[in-house]
């Protein structure tokens, strides 16, 4: 097989429950900055492939704001 280093850039929204916009954009990018092979063997066998090393390269939080609940009406 041939070997190919993909870049892949993806948004999470993440609800954090803090004190402060800045200590919520920290412990969203400190405590979710891991991610993993979820494929199987019998997925990589299908498709023929191998997942290698998975390196975090970039980690930054690029948008955040409070979240303002409305009372509900009935």
């Amino acid at each position: 097989m041939k070997n190919f280093e993909v870049y892949l850039t993806r948004t999470y929204k993440v609800e954090v429950k803090t004190e402060s916009e800045e200590k919520a954009r920290g412990i969203a990018e400190h405590f979710l900055s891991n991610c993993k092979d979820n494929s199987n063997q019998k997925s990589r066998e299908e498709f023929g492939f191998e997942i290698g090393e998975i390196e975090l390269v970039l980690n930054e939080a690029t948008e955040s704001h409070e979240i303002i609940e409305k009372e509900k009406e009935f």
